[in-house]
């Protein structure tokens, strides 16, 4: 699939400002800013990624609403102290690499407005941004700092498929600064759309499916020299000890060599009695990882949309085991959207004749971005 490119502008600025978040510590959080950057810069425009300089105040404010929300400020505690153990010192170092390779510009609000004043318009997208059970919604990836004709939203994650009475009024405000207002998750369009007081929302894919498997391979570093005849097992989180059991008798099961990403499963190493390896690698081989492998487990939604990428089989386990609540109405979404069916939890995830969905999905959401963006330089 092709991309009509937008032509190069001579009597307007050409620079798109990107606010995402994408100093997360995992595959999915630096490769969907990548993507989205790209795919911009091959369209024709000079992309420039902000983040935001003040971060002390986050985390005040965090603690500050935390004491009227304690419950969840331990869960939110929990799940960022579970998460760092799962990668090694070797691996945040190769994340931290991975990073410096967006060359983020790191702005306080009154740079990012005169940035802002400068640049054709802002985007910003995607991952969990507007993640609604958040204790600081952070103004900046609302585009605060832009002027409401400059801004596009592209792709935003909520993280679930409701909002907390503490946040609402917080995240209807902020909303009504986006002009063109889109979503990741189908089931969020509704919801956006009653929070923006019935306006049109666009549901669109993720960013890393911006870019085809064609292109990924060409963008990307060359992954670990493996025979192609492995399993890839990609956790975020360490399972409970039922899931895990459930992931080695499976593991077990398809008789192959097996590449752990990350130390989620390294606890129960002890029950392995196949050939195994933990390895780190950059963000940018997590895709060629993916696409070499024979199937993927997995709990992560990148890890999923990767494969769908690559077409290859996966298998993913439903991720509950810090708080006990779901946290998959995001990769539900992307199957139902995919029209991909998900049987039960641990069994294989299969496409069935969606290919050409997934083809039209994408294309109108490329559509959705260039357009939107089209129609701020031609005003």
């Amino acid at each position: 699939m092709t991309t009509k490119k937008v032509g190069m502008r001579t009597n307007k600025n050409n620079r798109i400002i990107l606010s995402s978040y994408c100093k997360g510590h995992n595959f999915g959080s630096i490769l969907q800013c990548f993507a989205l950057k790209k795919f911009l810069e091959n369209n024709d425009y000079e992309v420039a990624v902000v983040d935001e300089k003040n971060k002390h105040k986050k985390k005040l404010i965090t603690l500050v609403r935390g004491l009227f929300h304690l419950n969840l400020l331990k869960k939110i505690f929990k799940a960022s102290r579970q998460t760092g153990h799962n990668i090694s010192s070797t691996q945040h170092q190769l994340f931290e690499n991975d990073i410096l390779r967006l060359n983020i510009k790191t702005l306080s609000f009154s740079e990012a407005k005169k940035y802002s004043a400068d640049s054709l318009c802002c985007v910003c997208g995607s991952d969990q941004i507007w993640n609604t059970e958040a204790l600081y919604i952070n103004p900046f990836y609302f585009l605060s700092f832009s002027p409401f004709d400059k801004n596009i939203a592209y792709a935003p994650s909520l993280g679930r498929n409701y909002v907390p009475k503490f946040n609402e009024k917080k995240i209807m405000n902020y909303i009504k600064n986006i002009r063109f207002l889109s979503t990741r998750e189908e089931y969020n369009c509704s919801l956006l759309s009653k929070l923006s007081f019935g306006r049109r929302v666009q549901s669109v894919c993720d960013p890393v499916f911006l870019l085809s498997k064609i292109e990924w391979q060409q963008l990307l570093d060359s992954a670990i020299k493996e025979a192609n005849d492995y399993v890839l097992c990609y956790f975020l989180d360490t399972p409970n000890e039922d899931v895990a059991m459930q992931i080695v008798l499976l593991l077990r099961g398809l008789n192959k060599s097996v590449l752990f990403l990350g130390n989620a499963m390294q606890k129960f190493s002890s029950f392995f009695n196949f050939a195994y390896k933990f390895v780190d690698v950059s963000a940018f081989s997590f895709p060629e990882m993916v696409f070499s492998s024979t199937v993927v487990l997995t709990d992560s939604f990148h890890g999923i949309a990767f494969s769908i990428v690559g077409e290859k089989n996966v298998y993913w386990f439903p991720r509950n085991y810090i708080s006990g609540e779901s946290q998959d109405v995001r990769i539900l979404s992307l199957l139902k959207t995919f029209s991909i069916v998900h049987a039960n939890d641990f069994e294989l995830i299969k496409k069935e004749n969606s290919n050409e969905l997934i083809e039209e999905y994408i294309l109108s959401s490329k559509t959705f971005l260039l357009s939107s963006v089209e129609a701020i330089k031609n005003e």
